[in-house]
């Protein structure tokens, strides 16, 4: 992986430009969320259930939508980055390698005695958990490997453009409930992994996908997501028990050296074999 050499002036005209179109971006989509279609769907008779439901997926498109304008008419260019090119390989291979991860890791706690479940809940949750899960996955990596990482590398090259925008994303997990310094060291290392996902590919559907799998499979099995407590709901009822090292403590399994040791092999997985396609 090289190295830039790229003027002052421009870095900071790229940082500048990433800032503006990241406002613009929570603004306009979670502005129109809240003010434009939460008050249509209040005009019809539905539950609160449904209703966020609906919210969510109408939610899902406005925001592709909305990068897909921001970004084409700040940058003056196409957006490549969401071409449907691949789509079913790198969103199903991603989705599966993400949910195949977490499953690992939940795996390898129960094999140690830290994670037991104890009761199945309600199918009628699984829409909700689905939709919320994919919404802010999508969000999250529009943002950061869209918007953030994909400037950056464009401008300061891939290797200062991974660990800033690895460490950014770490670093903002310690907003989360019950946020540890492990989680912050496993949000660091799947940002970084994300981003390896992106320059692999050079299109969102892969990270995305990994992201949407990874944060999918902890609320189907009863753990929290990120340290949050109520964001998602959770349909099997289980626990986790054990020294918080191998647990992630309240946090949750993302920040168990488990889950900590496997991410970090497949970043370095990922670093080899963009250099390979670098040197090739």
């Amino acid at each position: 992986m090289k190295r830039k050499n790229t003027s002052p002036a421009k870095i900071w005209k790229t940082i500048g430009l990433i800032i503006l179109q990241i406002i613009l971006f929570v603004l306009v989509s979670f502005g129109m969320k809240q003010f434009f279609i939460a008050p249509i769907i209040g005009l019809f008779d539905v539950s609160e259930e449904v209703a966020l439901l609906i919210r969510h997926s109408i939610t899902i498109p406005m925001m592709i939508a909305v990068y897909v304008v921001i970004t084409g008419i700040m940058c003056r260019r196409r957006v490549t980055e969401l071409e449907t090119k691949n789509f079913r390989v790198e969103a199903g291979g991603g989705f599966i390698v993400g949910a195949g991860t977490m499953s690992t890791v939940l795996g390898l706690l129960a094999l140690c005695g830290a994670f037991r479940i104890t009761s199945v809940g309600s199918l009628a949750v699984l829409p909700g958990i689905t939709v919320s899960i994919i919404m802010l996955a999508l969000a999250e990596e529009l943002m950061f490997r869209g918007l953030l990482y994909r400037n950056l590398e464009k401008t300061i090259g891939i290797p200062t453009a991974l660990i800033i925008s690895g460490l950014l994303f770490g670093v903002l997990h310690i907003t989360n409930a019950n946020v540890n310094i492990l989680g912050i060291v496993s949000a660091t290392l799947g940002g970084l992994l994300l981003c390896l996902c992106f320059s692999l590919t050079r299109r969102l559907w892969l990270p995305t996908f990994f992201h949407i799998g990874w944060n999918l499979v902890q609320p189907l099995f009863g753990v929290r997501v990120s340290g949050e407590d109520e964001l998602i709901p959770v349909f099997l009822k289980s626990t986790l028990q054990g020294p918080r090292i191998l647990t992630g403590g309240k946090f949750g399994p993302e920040s168990s050296i488990v889950a900590i040791g496997i991410i970090g092999l497949l970043v370095v997985r990922g670093i080899f074999r963009i250099r390979s396609m670098n040197d090739s």
